[in-house]
């Protein structure tokens, strides 16, 4: 397995899926799984529970990247992978997707869009950096960390 295998996609699928298996199963025990997002001022509260579960997935991703022996870039693209993939989606395959199937909502509400990009990218983005945190100084012994 090379190097960049080990300490950046391994650890950053690992964040990834351990956030979505989390964010599915709040969605199957709560008990309106139709709203993962709930917002203030509109009868809503914030799905806090799933936001503060990001840092320890952030901490898990760059965790497992500074034990196989990544490098700081490495560990903060590990911990943050999930909103990285979260941008993607909503920078790419949303738009692309409402193009393709001549679906006018994004195109005709950019605010709603704008407003789900940053619920979605940025607030978890923070969090998943924070878990990272933690984990971006480099070990007194570089190369494979031992716990």
């Amino acid at each position: 397995m090379n190097q960049r295998t080990r300490t950046l996609w391994l650890p950053g699928l690992a964040s990834f899926a351990a956030a979505s298996l989390f964010l599915l199963v709040l969605t199957q025990i709560s008990m309106e799984p139709r709203f993962l997002v709930r917002l203030p001022g509109l009868g809503r509260t914030f799905y806090i529970e799933w936001l503060c579960a990001q840092v320890l997935f952030g901490a898990l991703g760059a965790f497992l990247s500074r034990r196989a022996g990544g490098k700081r870039s490495a560990r903060i693209v590990a911990g943050a992978f999930p909103a990285i993939v979260q941008l993607g989606l909503w920078a790419f395959w949303i738009p692309a997707s409402a193009l393709l199937e001549h679906n006018a909502f994004v195109l005709l509400h950019p605010l709603y869009y704008a407003f789900g990009m940053f619920v979605w990218v940025v607030p978890p983005g923070i969090a998943l950096l924070l878990g990272a945190a933690p984990f971006l100084h480099q070990p007194n012994n570089p190369g494979r960390f031992e716990a």
